[in-house]
């Protein structure tokens, strides 16, 4: 199944689950997305489906970046436990993954005692 412009309902569940607020290497934001206009559905939609035709990814989709974020403002900052990682990735590969996982829910099944990694 390709995706389709006027699944407006899809689009925006995808976009108002964006809970990033940082941008990755391309500076594009999820506030981009949400607030970027009907044409940019559009333009992704062409995207996703071309991807989706042509079984590629763009390389750019599989990569992230990872930055340390301290746990605690008044502790050891030379102590690296105090840190936590969190990874950035272009915020376009989060929106295409949102709408497969719609798209594909009813396939990715699980068994009830299944949890963790």
């Amino acid at each position: 199944m390709l995706f389709h412009k006027s699944q407006c309902v899809m689009w925006r569940n995808a976009l108002k689950n964006l809970k990033n607020k940082a941008a990755y290497l391309d500076k594009v934001t999820g506030e981009h997305l949400m607030y970027g206009g009907s044409d940019i559905v559009v333009h992704l939609t062409l995207l996703f489906n071309s991807m989706l035709r042509h079984c590629f990814v763009p390389s750019d989709f599989c990569q992230g970046m990872v930055l340390p974020l301290l746990k605690c403002k008044h502790g050891d900052t030379t102590d690296v436990n105090m840190y936590r990682g969190i990874a950035i990735s272009p915020v376009i590969s989060k929106v295409f993954e949102l709408i497969l996982l719609q798209v594909y829910e009813s396939l990715f099944t699980s068994h009830p005692l299944q949890y963790g990694f």
